[in-house]
C-alpha cells in the first residue's frame, strides 16, 4: 500500500521537472533573440561586428531550439524522430554561423566552399527528413510523385531566381563550378522548401494543428530570409548584426517552440485536401525551366541558370513517366475493381449468379468429359426470417449460411448465391457425388445460427442434377437443378435429385406425354396449362399516364396437373425443350393471353399482353405468319401484343432474328428483351434491334432487395441500365418486386414500369377486373417520391 504513492508521485514529478527545464530554455532563446534585437539599434551608431552577439546570442537561440526539439516527446514514434531531425538541422545551422563569423567572415580568401556551407546545406536534407516524418506520423503518406512534383517547382523556381535576380553573381570573379553549384544548391533548396510547405506540408496530418502552423510558419521565415540573403549578397548590400539577421532568429525561434503545442486543438479540422498549387507549381515551374534553357542558349541570361533548369526538365520527364504508370495501375485497378463488382454477391461475397453460370460452363466444357453435378439450394421458410425478426438478420443469416456452405466444400467445388435466399454448388461427380455435397451441407447446418440474439434453426431444399460435359447446357443444368429443388421443397424431402441420365426413362416419358396431351387440349388425367396475368404498373408520371397505373400485363404459362397440383414453368419448361413441345407451348399461351386481352379491349380497356418468346420459336419460319394470324383470330391490333425475347433468343442467330422482330414491328407489334443482363451480347446488338422495352434480370431486383440502399452495387448497375435504355428511347420494367423498399429504390432509379407480388400475384384473366378496382380503391397505393 505505501508503494502506490511514491509510484504515482514519480511520473509527475519528472514532468514538473521537465516543463521547468522547457520553461527555462524558452526564456533563454527568447531572452537572446530579445538582445539581439536590441543589439541592431546598438549598432546604429556603433557599426562592426560583436561576436558575443553574432556568435553568442546566435548560438544560443539556435542551440535552445535544437534542445527543444531534441527533447520533444510524441506519441507517435514517426513524429517524435521528425522533431529529432530537425533539431539536428538546428545544430547544423548553429555550426554554420559560427564558423561564417569567426573564420570566414576574416579570411582574404575564403574558401569556395567553406565549412560554413557544408553545416547549412547539411541543414536542408535533415529538414527534409524532419517534414517528412512528421507527415508520415500524422497519417499523410506522400507519393514519389509528390516528391518529384516539388522537386520540379523548386529547381525551376531556383533557374528563375538565378535568371533575373541573382544571375552571374552566384560565381564571382569567375569562380569555379563546384561554387556555383554551391551557390545555386541554396535558392533550389529554400525554394524547394517553400514549395513542401505550400503543397505536401501545408497540412502536418490531417488538420491544421497549432504546432504544424507555428512550425510551417518558422520554416517559411526562415526559407524567405536565405532567399533575400541570396539577393542582398548578389548586390553586396547584406550587413552582419542587421534585421535580416532576427527575421532568421524569429524563425528559429517559432520552430522551436512548435513542439510545445502538439497538443494543442487543431485550429482547422476536416480531411486533407492537397492544395491545387500542390498540381499546377509542377506544370509552371518545368514550362519556365524550357523558357529559361531557350534565354540561355540565345544568351539572354547567365549559363548558371540553365543548370536547374535543365535538372528540371529531366525531373519532369521522369515524372510525366510515373504519371503515366499511375495512371494505368489505376485503370488496371479500376477495370479490376467493377469485374469484381459485376460478378461478386455484394452481400456474401460469393461468385454472383453471372460469375456463377460461368463457372458452370467452364466446369461442363473442362476436359477430360467427366460429369459435373449442380445443386441449387434454397432456404426454407426464409421470409419468416425477415418478416419475424428484420431484414438485417436475414442478410445476416444469408452471410453465414454462405461461409458454412464454403467451410465443407472440396478444392474443386465453387458455391454462388443466385439470388434472394438461392444458392448453388457446382462439383465434379455424378448424382452420388452432388448427393454427399448436399449432406454435408445439411450436417453443416445441424447448429443453429444465432440472429438477434435469438438461436434459429435453418433447413435447405436441395435439387441435384448431373451430366456428362458434352450432354447439357448450362441452362438446362440449371434448369434441371431448379426442378429437383421445387420438388424437394414440395414434398418435404430436403434433397432430390432430377438426373436425365439416371431417372426411370418410363416416368420420364410419361410425364412428356402428359404434358404433349394437356398442350393438345386433351384434359382429364393429363391437366391441362393455362395462363395466369400478372399486372404491369407505371412507377412514374410520364407521358400522360399516372404514376400507378395499370399499363399492361403479362402472359405466363401453368401446368394444372391432375397429382402434383399448379407447377410452374421451372417444373415442366426442360421437359417441352427436349421433347419439342416450345411451339405447341407459345400456341398454347398465345391463344390464351389474347383471349384474356380481347376481354378487356371489348371494354375499352386497351392493355397490352406480354408473351414470352424462345429461341427456337423467333427462328421458325412461319413464327411471324403464327403471330399475325393468332391477333386476326382473336380481332386484335398488333400493338396488343408484346413479345419478351432473352438474351440467348437474340444471340442465337442475331441476323435472323432481327429481320423477323423488323418484320413484326413494322405491322406494330412491341418487342421486349427479357432478363436483360443475365446474357453477354446485348449491348452489341441493342442499337440495331427494334425494341421497345428493357426486362431487367430479375436477380438485380432480388439484390435490391437484399440492400435497397440507392448505394448498393446492384442500384448502380440498374441506374447504369435505365440511363442506358432512355437514351435509346426504350422502357425499363423491374419484375420480381417484393417489398415497398425495393419499389422505392427502382423509383429513384428511373424505372419506368414495376411487377411482382408486391403489386400483384399472377391470376387468372377473369380476376384482373376486381383486381384493378381494388387497386384503384387504395389510390394505387405505390410509395411516394421522397
Amino acid at each position: 500500500m505505501a508503494t502506490r504513492p511514491r509510484r504515482s508521485a514519480e511520473p509527475a514529478s519528472a514532468r514538473r521537472r521537465a516543463g521547468m527545464a522547457r520553461a527555462a530554455v524558452i526564456t533563454i532563446m527568447l531572452a537572446s533573440v530579445a538582445t539581439s534585437a536590441a543589439a541592431v539599434v546598438w549598432r546604429r551608431k556603433h557599426p562592426g561586428q560583436i561576436l558575443w552577439i553574432d556568435v553568442g546570442m546566435y548560438a544560443v537561440v539556435y542551440l535552445s531550439a535544437a534542445v527543444l526539439l531534441l527533447a520533444a516527446s510524441d506519441d507517435q514514434p514517426q513524429r517524435a524522430r521528425g522533431w529529432r531531425w530537425l533539431g539536428l538541422a538546428m545544430i547544423a545551422s548553429a555550426g554554420g554561423n559560427a564558423w561564417f563569423s569567426l573564420v570566414t567572415r576574416h579570411s582574404s580568401t575564403p574558401d569556395a566552399p567553406s565549412l560554413a556551407d557544408v553545416f547549412d546545406l547539411a541543414r536542408y536534407p535533415l529538414t527534409y527528413l524532419g517534414i517528412f516524418a512528421l507527415l508520415r506520423g500524422s497519417a499523410v503518406r506522400p507519393q514519389a510523385g509528390q516528391a518529384l512534383d516539388g522537386l520540379v517547382a523548386g529547381l525551376g523556381a531556383a533557374a528563375l531566381v538565378v535568371a533575373t535576380v541573382i544571375g552571374g553573381s552566384l560565381a564571382p570573379g569567375g569562380g569555379s563550378v563546384l561554387q556555383v553549384l554551391v551557390n545555386l544548391a541554396y535558392p533550389v533548396g529554400d525554394l524547394l522548401l517553400l514549395l513542401v510547405l505550400a503543397a505536401g506540408g501545408s497540412v502536418i496530418g490531417s488538420t491544421l494543428s497549432r504546432s504544424a502552423a507555428l512550425l510551417a510558419v518558422g520554416l517559411g521565415v526562415n526559407a524567405v530570409a536565405d532567399l533575400v540573403y541570396l539577393v542582398q549578397q548578389a548586390s553586396d548590400a547584406y550587413v552582419e548584426g542587421g534585421w535580416l539577421d532576427q527575421v532568421w532568429l524569429v524563425g528559429t525561434a517559432a520552430i522551436g517552440l512548435a513542439p510545445g503545442l502538439a497538443q494543442g486543438r487543431p485550429v482547422a479540422g476536416g480531411r486533407h485536401r492537397t492544395p491545387r498549387l500542390a498540381f499546377a507549381a509542377p506544370a509552371v515551374f518545368a514550362l519556365l525551366s524550357v523558357l529559361v534553357i531557350g534565354l540561355q542558349q540565345a544568351g539572354l541570361v547567365c549559363w548558371q541558370a540553365a543548370v536547374p533548369a535543365d535538372a528540371a526538365v529531366l525531373v519532369a520527364v521522369v515524372r510525366a513517366a510515373l504519371g503515366v504508370r499511375e495512371l494505368q495501375h489505376a485503370k488496371a485497378h479500376e477495370l479490376a475493381e467493377l469485374e469484381r463488382l459485376a460478378n461478386t454477391d455484394e452481400l456474401t461475397g460469393l461468385p454472383n449468379r453471372r460469375a456463377f453460370r460461368e463457372h458452370l460452363r467452364e466446369a461442363l466444357q473442362a476436359p477430360p468429359a467427366r460429369p459435373v453435378s449442380l445443386l441449387v439450394l434454397d432456404v426454407d421458410r426464409f421470409k419468416d426470417v425477415n418478416d419475424s425478426l428484420s431484414h438485417s438478420a436475414g442478410d445476416h443469416l444469408l452471410v453465414e449460411l454462405g461461409e458454412r456452405i464454403s467451410a465443407v466444400l472440396g478444392p474443386d467445388d465453387v458455391v454462388g448465391r443466385l439470388g434472394g435466399d438461392e444458392f448453388a454448388i457446382v462439383t465434379f461427380g455424378d448424382s452420388s457425388a452432388g448427393l454427399r455435397v448436399a449432406q454435408a451441407v445439411h450436417a453443416a447446418l445441424a447448429e443453429p445460427f444465432t440472429l438477434e440474439d435469438l438461436p434459429v434453426h435453418v433447413d435447405l431444399s436441395i435439387g441435384v442434377a448431373s451430366a456428362m460435359s458434352a450432354t447439357e447446357t448450362a441452362a438446362a443444368l440449371l434448369r434441371m437443378a431448379d426442378l429437383a429443388m421445387y420438388r424437394a421443397k414440395r414434398r418435404h424431402l430436403g434433397t432430390c435429385v432430377h438426373d436425365l441420365g439416371h431417372e426411370p426413362a418410363r416416368d420420364r416419358l410419361h410425364l412428356t406425354e402428359q404434358l404433349r396431351a394437356a398442350l393438345r387440349g386433351q384434359a382429364g388425367a393429363n391437366g391441362r396449362v393455362v395462363v395466369q396475368v400478372q399486372p404491369q404498373v407505371s412507377l412514374r408520371t410520364q407521358g400522360g399516364v399516372a404514376a400507378g397505373e395499370l399499363v399492361g400485363v403479362e402472359a405466363l404459362a401453368r401446368w394444372q396437373h391432375p397429382d402434383e397440383g399448379l407447377l410452374l414453368p421451372g417444373a415442366f419448361l426442360p421437359m417441352a425443350e427436349t421433347a419439342g413441345l416450345l411451339g405447341l407451348l407459345l400456341d398454347v399461351v398465345l391463344d390464351g393471353a389474347l383471349d384474356a386481352c380481347r376481354g378487356w379491349w371489348v371494354t375499352g380497356r386497351q392493355l397490352p399482353v406480354a408473351v414470352n418468346v424462345g429461341a427456337s420459336d423467333a427462328l421458325s419460319p412461319d413464327f411471324a405468319v403464327r403471330i399475325i394470324d393468332a391477333l386476326q383470330r382473336h380481332g386484335l391490333p398488333p400493338r396488343a401484343l408484346v413479345l419478351e425475347l432473352t438474351e440467348d433468343a437474340l444471340i442465337a442467330d442475331p441476323a435472323a432474328v432481327r429481320a423477323v422482330m423488323t418484320s413484326l414491328q413494322a405491322r406494330g407489334v412491341q418487342f421486349s428483351i427479357d432478363d436483360f443482363g443475365s446474357g453477354y451480347s446485348s449491348l452489341a446488338y441493342l442499337r440495331e434491334l427494334p425494341v421497345q422495352e428493357l426486362k431487367l434480370d430479375r436477380t438485380f431486383v432480388a439484390d435490391l432487395a437484399a440492400d435497397p440502399s440507392p448505394g448498393s452495387s446492384a442500384a448502380a448497375i440498374v441506374r447504369t441500365t435505365a440511363d442506358l435504355a432512355h437514351s435509346l428511347g426504350l422502357r425499363v420494367v423491374a419484375e420480381g418486386v417484393e417489398d415497398d423498399d425495393t419499389l422505392r429504390v427502382l423509383r429513384m432509379l428511373d424505372c419506368d414500369v414495376v411487377q411482382g407480388f408486391h403489386v400483384a400475384e399472377p391470376m387468372p384473366p377473369e380476376r384482373l377486373r376486381s383486381w384493378l378496382d381494388r387497386w384503384a380503391a387504395r389510390d394505387r397505393a405505390l410509395p411516394r417520391q421522397r
